[in-house]
C-alpha cells in the first residue's frame, strides 16, 4: 500500500550536504629569478621552487588561478603563462617549463661560444 499524502506536511528533499574546504598547495618550478604573478599581484619569493597555500577551498569544485613568470633575458622581458586549477585539499606541481628551456638553451649557447 502506499504511503498516505498529507497537504499539511509537504515532502522536502533533504539538505544538501555542504562541501568540505581545505587549503591547497601549490608548489611552482620556474627560473630562479624569475617574477611570479599570481593573478594580477607579484608574489614575492626567490629560488626555482615555490610553493603557496591558497585560502580554504571547497574539495568539491575546482578553482584556478592565472600565473605568469617573467624573466628579463637579451634586455628583454619574456614571460609564460598558465592557468592552474585546483581544488580544496590538493597537492600541486606546476611547472614554466617554456621559460627553463629558453634559460637551459640560452646556457648551453654561451657555454659553446667559450
Amino acid at each position: 500500500m502506499p504511503p498516505a499524502y498529507n497537504e499539511s506536511q509537504p515532502i522536502t528533499p533533504p539538505a544538501a550536504e555542504k562541501a568540505e574546504e581545505k587549503p591547497a598547495s601549490i608548489t611552482i618550478e620556474l627560473p630562479e629569478d624569475a617574477r611570479l604573478v599570481v593573478d594580477g599581484t607579484i608574489v614575492e619569493g626567490k629560488g626555482g621552487n615555490r610553493t603557496f597555500s591558497t585560502p580554504s577551498l571547497p574539495t568539491d569544485r575546482p578553482y584556478y588561478y592565472d600565473m605568469t613568470a617573467q624573466i628579463d633575458m637579451d634586455g628583454k622581458t619574456i614571460e609564460q603563462q598558465l592557468r592552474v586549477v585546483v581544488r580544496g585539499g590538493e597537492n600541486l606541481k606546476q611547472t614554466f617549463g617554456e621559460l627553463l628551456a629558453r634559460l637551459r638553451a640560452r646556457s648551453t649557447a654561451e657555454v659553446a661560444k667559450k
